[in-house]
């Protein structure tokens, strides 16, 4: 039976990582790791431009000679330089906290995990809404970030267009 020793020890006891020193990451030190993608959260104010700019040029901007040009999403979301999935991530945050009356103004140099944190709330407010209406309890009408709501995101529209074809409100 081999003696216990922890992984990532750099000592030659029996059992110690046989591929060498670590650097407390569980890699070896002569591997390189992947660097971090981001370690930054974006501001709402920066999504709110971003998701604008994607819509806009998904809509279609006129060119040079006059003539509306349309972009796809995936084309749009390349030219903002932000990959798709986190832009309609983003739109539907936005989209949320519009419906459930996030205040935009008074948040918008706040990071975009607030407003995540927002909708969160008031998902789970709603559900226990449903539960309390079933059962004839009254509900809790108390909201995070209150007040006036600024649900045209500082004159900015995200109603939608072509991508809401379908699509009954």
């Amino acid at each position: 039976m081999k003696p216990y020793t922890s992984q990532g020890s750099s000592s030659s006891v029996t059992g110690a990582n046989p591929t060498g020193p670590t650097q407390g990451t569980g890699a070896p030190a002569n591997q390189k790791q992947a660097p971090n993608r981001r370690t930054k959260e974006r501001k709402i104010g920066f999504i709110i431009e971003k998701v604008a700019l994607w819509r806009k040029l998904y809509n279609g901007i006129k060119g040079a000679d006059g003539e509306l040009v349309r972009y796809s999403l995936e084309d749009a979301a390349h030219r903002v330089g932000i990959s798709k999935k986190s832009l309609d991530d983003y739109l539907l945050q936005l989209r949320f906290g519009r419906k459930f009356g996030f205040n935009f103004n008074d948040n918008r140099n706040a990071k975009v995990g607030v407003l995540r944190s927002f909708v969160k709330q008031q998902k789970a407010l709603a559900k226990a809404k449903e539960g309390q209406a079933a059962t004839g309890e009254e509900p809790d009408n108390s909201t995070a970030h209150g007040g006036e709501s600024n649900q045209d995101y500082g004159g900015m529209d995200f109603s939608g267009g072509d991508y809401n074809e379908g699509i009954t409100r």
